[in-house]
């Protein structure tokens, strides 16, 4: 009388076709069911929880109850005001990263304003298909950001049965904090909020560090890599992570080197060098260059990694990372944010990403097209706010 749960189920019709022709009975007539919808669970916060990230989050709480709804821009809850964000509004931002950076601009603005947000739509070309439709079930009609990061409107326990929406002296207290605070800090601050992971998409991130073996060795699963590149080509000239492009391996290289090149470091210990790339031709460069060379400062040895790597080692699940690329992405900034040093461009939003939801902001991020004193974009923290420099010169006779 007990269920049989597939955790495949979504291919049973596949699997039914393939045994039908050898008298093979279908799954479904075996009783196999689909696993339970997860509940939405605890957020995880990837960034650092600074005190005015606390603060937004309370703020994203007030005037809530968990049977109100938005209609329109903006309206009033209970003392409130709400303004919707819609995710397709960044749909010409294009890739994934720089739809969520836009995203957190406009939540930062919205923020300013002594307002609270809620988001609705969708991640153009990546929240908006059958896997976050399955995943959402009837809530994917209002939107899909919850596919794969937490409620931006949380609802608790106190709010869902009893109607708490919070006292009009505490929400002053909080539009206050907010309104005071620096452009860098509030744009952090909502960065932080909004990459919040739901527990599914943790787990999904989890998968993938077990995958790429980067377990192997001490053990440590919390562990960071050393040293990440983010390498992904992105729109406009070339760029490193192209292997194609001139010296682009070379010159990765060079700076791996000249990272490593430490003289301060008491005890060479193995350095993991983490590359996010679209491509595994960039990954297997660097595993040619780097993995042989030993005693390289503080490094005893390198050893190279990439997710991108990994699909293309196993072609068989090749269609099930294209059908999954903004969870490639969300495990691309998960790990270049627990590095030790990020090397990248400020061309690249994936990179601007993860340095800014580093959980211990103050670590190295080198941008090789960095530009002292740049202006930024609108809405948006300037890089060397961020904390980006210019990467050092490599050594002599690397």
């Amino acid at each position: 009388g007990g269920r049989t749960i597939a955790l495949d189920y979504k291919n049973a019709g596949m699997v039914q076709g393939m045994g039908a022709a050898d008298g093979i009975p279908s799954p479904l007539s075996e009783g196999w069911v689909p696993p339970p919808r997860p509940p939405p669970g605890e957020a995880i916060t990837v960034g650092a929880a600074t005190a005015l990230f606390t603060t937004v989050q309370a703020l994203q709480r007030q005037g809530n109850r968990c049977s109100s709804h938005t209609q329109g821009a903006a309206a009033q809850q209970h003392g409130i005001e709400v303004e919707e964000i819609n995710l397709g509004t960044f749909a010409t931002l294009g890739e994934f990263a720089a739809q969520l950076r836009g995203l957190v601009a406009a939540a930062a603005a919205v923020l300013r304003r002594g307002h609270v947000f809620c988001i609705a739509g969708h991640f153009v070309g990546h929240s908006d298909g059958k896997a976050c439709k399955e995943h959402l079930g009837a809530g994917f009609a209002g939107g899909s950001f919850r596919c794969f990061f937490a409620d931006e409107r949380p609802c608790s326990d106190e709010q869902e049965h009893e109607g708490d929406i919070g006292g009009a002296e505490e929400r002053q207290l909080l539009q206050d904090a907010v309104s005071k605070a620096e452009d860098l800090a509030l744009f952090q601050a909502a960065q932080t909020y909004i990459f919040r992971l739901n527990e599914v998409a943790m787990s999904e991130v989890l998968k993938r560090r077990w995958s790429v073996r980067l377990d192997e060795g001490d053990g440590e699963a919390s562990a960071g890599p050393s040293l990440a590149f983010d390498a992904e080509p992105r729109m406009g000239a070339a760029v490193v992570g192209d292997s194609k492009a001139d010296g682009a391996g070379e010159a990765l290289a060079q700076f791996a080197v000249a990272w490593a090149d430490n003289d301060e470091a008491a005890k060479a210990t193995p350095c993991r060098l983490y590359i996010a790339s679209n491509a595994s031709a960039i990954v297997r460069d660097m595993q040619k260059r780097l993995e042989k060379r030993i005693s390289l400062g503080r490094c005893s040895v390198f050893k190279v990694y990439g997710l991108q790597d990994y699909w293309d080692s196993h072609p068989g699940l090749k269609k099930q990372a294209k059908s999954r690329e903004a969870l490639d992405v969300i495990f691309d900034v998960w790990m270049l944010s627990r590095a030790e040093a990020v090397v990248g461009r400020l061309a690249s939003p994936l990179g601007r990403l993860a340095v800014g939801v580093r959980e211990k902001p103050g670590g190295a991020a080198m941008a090789l097209d960095f530009i002292a004193a740049a202006p930024a974009a609108k809405g948006f923290s300037s890089a060397e706010a961020e904390g980006w420099s210019s990467p050092p010169p490599a050594p002599p006779g690397t």
